[in-house]
């Protein structure tokens, strides 16, 4: 069959059977190249050559079509950073193709597949890769994004929007995968404030009274207005564990660490302790009311376990009001039972839900 026809035939059949990778693959500038060896995406075009078409059934083709366009949903050219480039391709296709086989997509016999990642991140996966891994196949690399008169962030708005109209496509025919509603769910999502998320959540929604003692300094500053502050008799012992498993970068760790700095001057808590932990508790230090923390380091790069931290409320018998998890609630395991105190889980992702708690989600890119 001739190689055009053969990828004609299988963009028909993804449109009709997976119209959500249909659609992104028609947006995505899928075309004939036969300068690069096998089959690619830059996010911005996805291109193929002849020959390796040629060596492959159709409904391989139609597999790895299907490859590409995951790596233009999932963002992945946006997303390497300074990785080390086949490292990361290696780690972004054992992140997809687990996806692929659960969606009844056939692939090369080469593709990377291995349960253990099965629902990992690519940066995860990244991090997890021993030194003697898989080699990459031939096939379905991703390549960094260069856009041209646009900021990545432009880039990055544009493919949401062709993500979400193939989301739409795809629900209107009953075929929406269920894998993809949390990419879905996480480009809907409204931004959200954490600090005033957090605020609600350690303090109430209503204050204890108003003062004048410390003006409102934002409003001072901005406006030359002189405003009371709320005042505050205490909220107690907050506990803030820090997921130190790699998920969360130093920018999220350094915002977070200012807006619970924030809470501690304002909200004027007993005591904040600051529990790190990734499969065992690495450090544990208290802060006194007022205490500024000075530094959030991650010092352990393991998989996420939670329920040593709730082990380490109850086996010390801390008198906590609250408790606050940074994480990207790739949780191995729960506590048995919900504590009897609030938690609230500040995650990097959107789309988990754990068993008990309120979950905000801030931004992992």
């Amino acid at each position: 069959m001739d190689a055009q026809l053969k990828v004609s035939r299988a963009m028909v059949r993804l449109m009709s059977d997976h119209p959500f990778f249909g659609s992104i693959a028609l947006s995505s500038n899928l075309h004939r190249d036969d300068d690069q060896p096998t089959m690619c995406t830059n996010g911005q075009w996805i291109k193929w050559n002849a020959g390796f078409v040629d060596r492959h059934p159709e409904n391989e083709v139609l597999g790895v079509i299907a490859h590409e366009v995951l790596h233009i949903v999932l963002k992945h050219m946006l997303r390497r950073g300074d990785r080390d480039h086949e490292r990361w391709n290696i780690a972004a296709d054992y992140a997809i193709n687990s996806i692929l086989k659960a969606s009844g997509i056939d692939l090369p016999s080469s593709a990377l597949l291995d349960p253990k990642y099965t629902g990992m991140t690519a940066e995860k996966i990244y991090d997890l890769l021993p030194d003697d891994h898989a080699p990459a196949p031939e096939w379905g690399g991703v390549e960094d994004m260069e856009p041209e008169d646009q900021t990545p962030e432009q880039a990055e708005m544009e493919l949401d929007q062709k993500i979400k109209i193939a989301g739409e496509m795809a629900k209107s025919a009953g075929k929406m995968p269920a894998s993809m509603q949390g990419v879905i769910d996480e480009i809907n999502r409204p931004d959200v404030d954490l600090d005033d998320v957090l605020r609600r959540f350690v303090g109430g929604d209503q204050p204890d009274d108003y003062s004048y003692r410390r003006p409102n300094k934002k409003l001072f500053h901005s406006a030359r207005m002189i405003a009371p502050t709320m005042d505050r008799f205490g909220v107690g012992n907050i506990l803030l564990a820090v997921d130190t498993s790699g998920s969360m970068s130093d920018k999220e760790l350094t915002y977070c660490l200012g807006v619970i700095n924030a809470i501690s001057e304002e909200m004027s808590p007993s005591s904040i302790r600051v529990v790190c932990c990734d499969m065992t508790i690495n450090s544990v230090r208290d802060y006194e009311a007022g205490e500024a923390i000075m530094d959030i380091t991650p010092n352990g790069r393991g998989g996420t376990l939670v329920k040593p931290v709730f082990d380490h409320v109850e086996d010390e018998q801390l008198d906590i009001s609250q408790m606050i998890y940074l994480t990207d609630l790739e949780v191995w395991d729960y506590p048995d039972h919900a504590p009897d105190y609030p938690v609230m889980w500040v995650s990097t992702q959107a789309g988990i839900t754990p068993p008990f708690g309120e979950v905000t989600v801030i931004s992992a890119k």
